[in-house]
């Protein structure tokens, strides 16, 4: 498809933007190239009428999305219109440290170029500050103390917070989410590091930078963050939620405080409103009422005999390390009325089972009329043979689409990806998704996804890809046969 049109440069009406969009494709990629030129003569010729605005906006962005950086900064020199286009692809997403969080003093030294570039940019009243541009703010911080803690109060984090996600802000329409990550643990130059000393380990609420932690206060509360992301931070208080936007939420190895931050007697006790939910072991199920009833005269008490805690939720995503998880699970799962898709990422090691030889896990969904979807994300030490155990034949009928995820530890050949894989035991899934019970499942997707190391990572081929997924669908020839549709991937891990 061709598309054609012009745009008056703000700056300069003699200027004339020409952009020809071009998309090309073949059995195995889809390219689009965007040119743009710049030409006065255009002015006298009208050779192509003016396009509407709302599509010079469409493809604008997504010139700025395909285009490299020296291009985007092209586009950004071409006129204060343009600049503020190309600044949704160059700040959309803020992520200052690198190496997972271990370069301190990089991340350091990004953040405080991020908290100048915005101070700068508040020098121009007609251009908006970089962070109305910000969509998502991603943090990791992970080395010693006394590295850490200069980097986190000198100020900057501090200003960032105070800035970010506040209206007016000018993101793409297609986003409606604004996302905060957060991940900070400070290591002790002492053998004999205390977990329960605030000054090392996971971030310590309470302990906060009395600045630092009153600007992301006001963060969670007065922005319009819609997804919060914590890791490892310990002490979190029960109302942290209560009179923000935040509708999507991911906790990892994280404590919740049993009473709140603001003290406040006067607050509605309604559930906080979440939509999806990312937990892990840390968190039980009466902690995330105390979260979803952040009112302090509310005590929690499972099982609940009035309302759900989370009649809000669509999407739940637990992680499972222990047997006795599933219980938790089972509880949540009794407070998600409206729930529609659940995903379980089984990191349960298989050495572990004779110690629950009385037990059965098993996952109580049939309550829930609105599921259709379940996910199972196979850890490196888990057994298959406890995802066919999960999904039981008496499976709701409401149930319409079911993937499977094998995932394979990191490697440096690609034959240790192979062995791995053959180690499965995929074909325990083949006679298992083939009985009737299953047949009002529309969607089967069987996935692979392998993890290599940096020297592994030159021999990413895309034969191996294929040699992986015929190997897979070898070892379902029944269900391949009786559900032809269903999906079969192998990809690596980002």
């Amino acid at each position: 498809a061709d598309l054609s049109g012009s745009a008056h440069n703000t700056g300069n009406t003699s200027n004339v933007c020409h952009w020809i969009v071009r998309t090309t494709s073949s059995p195995h990629f889809a390219k689009s190239v965007v040119l743009m030129s710049l030409s006065a003569e255009a002015q006298t010729t009208h050779v192509v009428p003016t396009l509407p605005t709302e599509i010079m906006d469409e493809i604008i962005d997504e010139a700025c999305r395909i285009l490299d950086v020296s291009s985007i900064s092209s586009v950004a020199l071409s006129s204060h219109v343009f600049r503020i286009h190309a600044n949704k692809a160059r700040f959309s997403s803020l992520v200052p440290h690198r190496n997972n969080g271990h370069g301190i003093q990089h991340t350091a030294k990004r953040i405080k170029g991020l908290a100048d570039i915005n101070r700068s940019g508040h020098t121009l009243s007609t251009l908006p500050g970089v962070f109305s541009f910000a969509t998502s703010f991603s943090l990791q911080m992970i080395g010693y103390y006394n590295e850490v803690m200069p980097a986190l109060n000198d100020g900057n984090l501090a200003y960032i917070f105070r800035n970010l996600f506040r209206p007016p802000l000018h993101k793409n329409s297609a986003s409606s989410i604004c996302s905060l990550s957060l991940h900070v643990y400070r290591w002790s130059r002492r053998d004999d590091d205390d977990y329960d000393d605030p000054r090392y380990g996971a971030m310590h609420w309470l302990s906060m930078n009395s600045v630092l932690l009153q600007e992301f206060k006001a963060l969670l509360r007065e922005s319009d963050i819609t997804r919060l992301c914590l890791e490892v931070v310990r002490h979190i208080p029960r109302d942290f939620l209560q009179g923000t936007k935040i509708k999507h939420l991911y906790l990892r190895r994280v404590s919740i405080y049993p009473f709140g931050h603001n003290n406040d007697t006067t607050s509605d006790p309604k559930p906080v409103p979440l939509e999806s939910l990312d937990i892990d072991d840390s968190v039980s199920a009466t902690e995330l009422g105390q979260i979803a009833l952040p009112h302090p005269q509310i005590k929690i008490t499972l099982p609940l005999t009035q309302d759900p805690l989370l009649p809000s939720l669509t999407k739940l995503h637990v992680t499972i390390m222990y047997i006795s998880m599933f219980e938790r699970l089972n509880e949540l799962l009794n407070n998600t009325p409206h729930l529609q898709s659940l995903a379980l990422t089984l990191y349960t090691n298989s050495k572990y089972f004779p110690f629950h030889q009385n037990y059965s896990p098993s996952i109580n969904y049939n309550h829930l009329k609105h599921l259709n979807r379940i996910s199972f994300v196979n850890g490196m030490t888990s057994s298959l043979s406890l995802v066919v155990d999960l999904i039981r034949y008496d499976i709701s009928t409401v149930i319409t689409e079911l993937e499977i995820q094998l995932q394979l530890r990191r490697y440096d050949i690609l034959g240790d990806v192979i062995g791995s894989l053959k180690s499965h035991n995929i074909n325990i899934l083949d006679s298992h998704l083939v009985h009737p019970a299953f047949d009002t499942i529309r969607l089967v997707v069987i996935g692979v996804e392998a993890e290599m190391t940096e020297s592994g990572s030159s021999w990413k081929l895309p034969s191996f890809f294929e040699e992986c997924r015929s190997y897979v669908k070898s070892q379902l020839p029944l269900l391949l046969e009786k559900k032809p549709d269903t999906q079969v991937y192998v990809r690596w891990k980002e």
